[in-house]
Order: C-alpha cells, then structure tokens, then sequence
C-alpha cells in the first residue's frame, strides 16, 4: 500500500520543530498497524512554502530517499524466504 501526505511547512519530522504537531503520520501507523501493517515508511517534502532553492534541496532529498528505499526493498525481496518475525 501506498499513501502519499504533504506536511506543508517543515520541522515535522523526529526532533522538528513541530514535531508534536505532526498528527497524520502516527495516526496512519495505528490505523495500519490495528490491521497487521507494521512496516510503514514515510519520506517528506518540506520548504514548499519557501520555494526556490530550499524547497529544490527537499525535493533532492526525498528523491534520494525514495531512490534508497526501493533498492532497499528490492534487496530485501531478492534473499532467500526466511520467516520474518
């Protein structure tokens, strides 16, 4: 499954400054994990309202992390079947 959410300012993330106001991704993580979902990943956009070259630096990163996530699970989905706990 895939969810795709804008933070709109920045500073939501671990240790942001508005960390505590961060509502939506934790409340997917319970939803998803009351129905069996454990492994939930998220990777943000942020700077959107200051545009130019902050915002182009964020879009950077989360390509990358993007990037890095799927040669991540295609590495994971190339090993052999093992019981995962």
């Amino acid at each position: 499954m895939r969810l795709l959410g804008a933070r709109g300012d920045h500073g939501y993330g671990p240790a942001g400054r508005l960390a505590a106001m961060n509502h939506v991704e934790p409340a997917v993580r319970t939803a998803f994990g009351y129905i069996g979902i454990g492994d939930v990943r998220t990777i943000a956009v942020e700077g959107d309202e200051f545009g130019g070259e902050r915002l182009a630096a964020s879009l950077r990163a989360a390509k990358a992390a993007v990037d890095a996530l799927v040669d991540e699970l295609l590495a994971e989905r190339a090993e052999p079947a093992r019981l995962r706990v």
